[in-house]
């Protein structure tokens, strides 16, 4: 049996390939010693990210402990990695929450990979600058 429209996840085809989608990344689990993102950032069930924004940079570097990092892919990446599918997923708190579920270690490496990250010190204004720069966006 098909599944009817309301079973269907809520794959937002709405958002422009160039639209840009933020994890924070801790120290403790997913960060080498020498410093290099671990794919393992990116492998979970339903992986949480952030629309880029400035709120979006608040939220993520305003929680304790605080990320080491905050990497960004673009949802053009998710989708020419293929079988990742990107939902809408807005929390109370977070209206640019997304999910990209489909992750296996395969597509969590693709990720990690086309990755773009700063680190996540200074002001939110800095960071989001940061991002924004590393992402060929405007502020």
């Amino acid at each position: 049996m098909e599944p009817t429209s309301s079973q269907q996840p809520s794959s937002v085809p709405s958002l422009s390939d160039d639209t840009w989608l933020l994890r924070g990344i801790d120290q403790t689990h997913h960060v080498t010693d020498d410093g290099r993102i671990k794919s393992s950032a990116f492998l979970t069930l339903k992986l949480s990210v952030h629309i880029l924004s400035l709120d979006s940079v608040k939220f993520l570097t305003g929680r304790d402990p605080p990320f080491r990092y905050i990497a960004a892919v673009s949802v053009r990446d998710c989708r020419e990695i293929g079988d990742l599918q990107i939902e809408v997923t807005p929390k109370e708190g977070e209206p640019g929450h997304v999910s990209i579920c489909g992750t296996n270690k395969g597509r969590a490496r693709k990720l990690r990979n086309r990755a773009r990250w700063v680190e996540a010190s200074g002001t939110p204004e800095q960071v989001y600058g940061e991002l924004c720069a590393e992402c060929g966006v405007s502020p």
